[in-house]
């Protein structure tokens, strides 16, 4: 099983060990984690930075 989850976060490669279903679960896990409070997402500027962020907020939405 591959490891995500490294010293700055979850690491991978967009579209490939990150996929869009993947960060969508992980935002719906992270929301429902911290007691549905607020949640703040933030990116760099890699190409795949758009679809995760977004998926990310599909599944803050979804919890």
């Amino acid at each position: 099983m591959r490891r995500y989850f490294g010293t700055d976060g979850v690491r991978g490669v967009g579209g490939e060990d990150l996929t869009a279903e993947l960060v969508e679960r992980l935002g719906k896990a992270a929301t429902l984690w911290s007691g549905r409070g607020r949640v703040f997402v933030g990116r760099d500027t890699r190409a795949s930075g758009p679809e995760l962020e977004e998926a990310f907020a599909r599944g803050v939405v979804s919890a």
